[in-house]
């Protein structure tokens, strides 16, 4: 798949909005979404995350992991999912709504994608999502463009994906 916003938009994905208007747009269906950065150019990097604390820990990187894990030339930063499956039963709009307020440094449990907060543009990331058909998982679809994202980028993945694709979930860091 074509990571560019045109790419992600020929894909079927719908959105491309900053956080505060994805947590009113997104729909409540499972799905995968994107978190894309307009600006292709380098990024700076705040030293400390300004993300939420949750249970005492301290969601910032070291500024020489974001270094590495910087991804030159892909709009995507991050991909995450929201599924319905057993013992889940947020959508969409629940999961990006955990994922804006852990970001505006609220205590919530959404560790996952939390390098994006570390960005100084992060308020002109945008959001973008694709709902899962009936039949499939959004764990699935997760996993097949976090691989395809590997295969573009040189085995590496999107820049706040911290973890690989499993078709268990996720691997450990």
């Amino acid at each position: 798949m074509d990571c560019s916003v045109a790419g992600l938009r020929g894909a079927g994905f719908e959105g491309f909005v900053p956080f505060d208007r994805a947590v009113d747009d997104a729909p409540e269906a499972s799905g995968v979404y994107v978190v894309a950065r307009p600006a292709l150019t380098p990024p700076a990097f705040l030293p400390v995350s300004p993300a939420g604390s949750f249970t005492g820990r301290d969601p910032s990187y070291p500024p020489e992991r974001l270094e590495a894990e910087w991804v030159a030339g892909s709009a995507v930063v991050y991909v995450g999912k929201a599924g319905r499956a057993p013992g889940i039963r947020r959508g969409l709009r629940a999961r990006l709504r955990e994922y804006a307020a852990f970001g505006s440094g609220k205590a919530i449990a959404h560790r996952g994608g939390r390098a994006i907060w570390h960005l100084d543009d992060a308020a002109q990331l945008l959001v973008a999502w694709r709902e899962t058909a009936p039949a499939r998982r959004a764990s699935d679809e997760e996993c097949e463009m976090l691989s395809d994202s590997m295969a573009h980028h040189e085995g590496r993945l999107p820049f706040a994906n911290m973890r690989g694709p499993s078709r268990r979930g996720r691997l450990p860091d």
